[in-house]
Formats: structure tokens, sequence, C-alpha cells
């Protein structure tokens, strides 16, 4: 039941912050290690945080929902007095951790939480706002990473989160649409599957691009490059699973189980590192 609450299974959202050591290396201290992964537990408790806080506000919207309906506070098993007291101790956790780890870490963690406040009672009801506020919060959990670290990230990596997100969030705005859930929220109405589909592909194009680009300004050398097709093979599987696959765009952590999406994801992995270790970048 406290698992369903602060939904656990949407941690994955800030393996984020570990994204920095795949660009900027590996070449860290126990220490630093220990403080990231301390920073990534100060995330999810925020994000758990958000997620009560969203339920207690759509707690009425949810019942109408086949499957929000099922979440603890909607169905009735957590009361909403008990789901503010676990909200405001996740809170409190979760700042607290953060203080100690980075001031400016700090700040980060409070902006991700009150930019979510502000997504639950007010901007995610306006269209595209709605969109961008979530691409943000995305950015914004990438940059704790190198926060946590001290170390310094190029514009390429925040606009590259930024447009990875949008791409990502359009691709559960096409799975919400094409189920039918504009009965429950208005903005939908908006976000014709037609409309969704056309900016992931417009988003896909964006990323394969900027990559690309990235890839020959920032970095040199033909394993670099190798990692370009396989970079665009998996945003083009992922498209065209969630094409035909409305749950899989809804849930994105279903995509883990996504056998070719992980060994796809996992190849592009291994040649970037292998690049970044053959070209001494780390």
């Amino acid at each position: 039941m406290i698992s369903k609450l602060l939904r656990v299974y949407q941690w994955y959202k800030n393996i984020l912050v570990f994204l920095p050591l795949i660009f900027f290396g590996f070449d860290l201290t126990g220490n630093q290690y220990l403080s990231l992964v301390l920073g990534f537990f100060a995330l999810c408790l925020i994000s758990s945080t958000n997620y009560i806080i969203n339920d207690i506000f759509d707690k009425e919207k949810d019942k109408l929902d086949k499957t929000k309906s099922k979440r603890p506070i909607a169905a009735g098993k957590v009361s909403i007095p008990l789901a503010i007291v676990f909200a405001v101790i996740l809170l409190l956790a979760s700042l607290i951790i953060g203080y100690v780890l980075n001031p400016l870490f700090f700040v980060l963690l409070l902006l991700l939480f009150v930019l979510t406040f502000l997504y639950s009672i007010w901007l995610k009801h306006k269209v595209f706002i709605d969109i961008i506020v979530i691409a943000i919060n995305f950015m914004i959990r990438a940059i704790c990473g190198a926060i946590i670290l001290h170390i310094y990230i190029s514009e390429w990596f925040i606009l590259g989160i930024f447009f990875l997100a949008m791409f990502f969030v359009f691709a559960k705005r096409y799975g919400e649409s094409k189920e039918g859930l504009q009965k429950n929220r208005k903005l939908l109405e908006f976000y014709t599957p037609e409309l969704m589909q056309m900016f992931m592909i417009v988003f896909l194009a964006i990323l394969v691009i900027f990559y690309s680009v990235y890839i020959i300004i920032e970095h040199s050398g033909y394993w670099f490059l190798a990692t370009v097709p396989v970079f665009t093979l998996l945003l083009l599987r992922y498209f065209s699973l969630v094409i035909r696959n409305i749950d899989v765009a809804r849930h994105g952590e279903k995509t883990f189980f996504k056998l070719d999406l992980v060994l796809l994801a996992f190849l592009w992995l291994l040649l970037f590192l292998f690049a970044m270790y053959k070209y001494k970048w780390f």
C-alpha cells in the first residue's frame, strides 16, 4: 500500500541524476558515488511528495479512471490527513538530505517541488505549458547530478535532456488521448492523437539532428559516430512501439520490459563509453 502511495514504480525517472557520469566520466571518489546515491534518494522522496499531493487534488477525477481509481487515495484506502502527514515527512527528509549534500542541490529540490506543486494545482490545465513544465522537471533532475558532483555540464547536455523529455511527454499525451481520457481531463480535448503524433515526429527529428551535431562538434572519432545510428534506431523503435501500444505510451516504466529497447539502449551505452575510453575523454 505504501509503495503504491509513493509510486515507487515511477522512481526510475530520477536515474537522470546519474546521467552526468556517462558524459563526464566515472573517475570519482567513494564519497562522490555515495553522495550521488543519496541525491537519487532525495529526488525519489520529493517525487513521492508531489505524487501524493497530486493524488489528493485529483482524488475525485481519479475515481473515474479505470487505472487511477486503484490508487490508495482515490480508492479510499489512505485518508487525506494521513496522506498529508506522509507528504510533509517525505518533503522534510528530502530537503534535509539535499541541504547536507549541497546547498544548491537543496535549492533545486525546492524548485522541483514548487514547480510540480504548481503543476498539480494549476499548470497541468494549461495547453503546452503542462508539457514544458514536465520537461523542465526532467532537466532539473539531470542538472542535480552535476551539482552534487561539482562538475560543469554543457548547454548541449541540458538542451538534449529537454528535447528528449518533450518527446517522451508527447508520447504519453498521445497514449492518453488515444485511450479516450478526455472526459476526465478537458485539456486532452486539445491534445488529439494526430497532433501528438505530429509533435512526436518533430521532436524525434530534432533529437536525431541535435545528437548528430553534438557528436560532430563536441566529440571526434568514428566510434562516437557509430553511436548515432544506434541512437536513431532506439528512438524509431520506441516511436513505433508507442504508436502500436498505448499502454507503453501511458506507462513509461513498461519500456524496461521491452527486451529490444533495453538491448538497444545498452548497445548505445557500451558504444558511447567505449568511445569515451578510446579517445581519452575520461
